[in-house]
């Protein structure tokens, strides 16, 4: 670090717990930031602000005047801007030392493959299960430290998963990708604050984890970790499993994480088979066996899937017909057309004419994601 760095980061280097080494570490760390809404808006704040020394930020989303109560990073002069690029500038502003990338995209999970594995740690700041699981996977396939967040009202919850480690759980451990959950992005409703203060914490993880092999973080508690594992076992594999002594994480070659009390026969598996041994008298909590499946159940689970996918592509037709029908159809007094002096004519729009448009191509946006998740199921 030169001298001008020095003053920058100097509160940072009167940590004992931080120092120079931590924070020259730090300014070599790249970390992936997907989603630049409320979570990644307040993280990518304090990752720049830090010395995060190269962030990448993807986001496929552009910036609305309705984001801007609790997405930080944007300002009024980008509405209408992709979100990356509006990020990307704001960061530039506060921390010029520092290389940011901005991806203009909503990233396939082979995108997400090859972006993970050039990152240091990846922060998720999505609001779908379908991204979440990907990015999840892919961390997963390249053991690089997950950051998770969400937040919702007044709720927040943030998860580290540095699965460096081998006995680290992942996301997929706490949320099961087949298992039923109910959906709620952000956008839905959400304090602003609560955005804010769940970023906030969420930005300070990352950096630990960058600086960690400079400070030496501490580990954590093995009995914690054996009860993390007994408790995710039961949640996989049923009740049965709380007396199992030891047990088995298979990660095959997508990165797809399940579990067994007995080891995979040789030739059987291609994956990482990774052994982990725990102790019962750990467990706190018995959760119920699930019951056996049947044909009945998974047609109606088939049927219900089939029917939200064609009422999402109606939902989806229905708001394109009624905004192509308001701008070809203006009622009487929305649009009024002024003599120009050197002749000819200009169309004027009123401010409700002008409302209303905006709020259908806000339905039209809202049906497109919601098509995309339901096609994601």
């Amino acid at each position: 670090m030169d001298d001008r760095q020095r003053l920058r980061y100097s509160r940072h280097l009167l940590l004992n717990e931080f120092g120079e080494e931590a924070q020259e570490r730090l300014l070599a760390s790249h970390a992936l930031v997907i989603g630049a809404g409320g979570l990644g808006s307040a993280a990518l704040l304090y990752l720049a602000s830090s010395g995060m020394g190269r962030i990448t930020v993807c986001d496929g989303d552009k910036v609305d005047l309705t984001n801007l109560q609790r997405q930080v990073v944007h300002r009024n002069d980008a509405i209408g801007r992709p979100k990356a690029s509006s990020a990307a500038a704001t960061l530039g502003a506060i921390n010029p030392e520092i290389r940011v990338e901005a991806l203009e995209e909503r990233a396939s999970p082979e995108r997400l493959m090859a972006l993970v594995r050039g990152a240091d740690v990846v922060l998720d700041c999505s609001d779908n299960f379908a991204t979440r699981h990907a990015l999840n996977r892919a961390c997963v396939a390249s053991r690089k430290p997950l950051v998770s967040g969400a937040g919702i009202r007044f709720d927040g919850q943030i998860a580290v998963f540095d699965l460096r480690r081998d006995d680290a759980p992942c996301y997929h451990c706490l949320f099961a990708e087949d298992a039923q959950a109910h959906e709620e992005r952000c956008a839905t409703s959400c304090c602003s604050t609560r955005s804010r203060a769940a970023g906030t914490r969420y930005g300070s993880h990352p950096i630990r984890i960058a600086a960690s092999a400079a400070t030496g973080a501490p580990r954590r508690k093995e009995t914690t970790m054996k009860r993390f594992w007994m408790l995710a076992a039961i949640a996989a594999l049923g009740a049965g499993a709380a007396n199992a002594q030891t047990l088995y994480k298979l990660i095959d070659k997508n990165g797809k994480v399940t579990y067994s009390e007995s080891a995979p026969k040789p030739g059987t598996f291609d994956g990482q088979v990774i052994r982990i041994d725990v102790n019962p008298n750990q467990n706190t909590a018995i959760l119920p066996k699930p019951g056996p499946r049947n044909t009945g159940q998974e047609e109606a689970e088939r049927a219900s899937q089939s029917a939200n996918l064609k009422a999402a592509q109606e939902k989806l037709e229905a708001a394109k017909k009624a905004l192509v029908q308001a701008q070809e159809n203006p009622a009487e007094g929305e649009v009024s057309f002024i003599g120009n002096k050197g002749g000819g004519t200009r169309q004027v729009q009123s401010d409700e004419y002008k409302t209303k448009l905006a709020k259908l191509e806000n339905d039209v946006k809202q049906a497109e994601e919601e098509l995309r998740r339901a096609e994601a199921r």
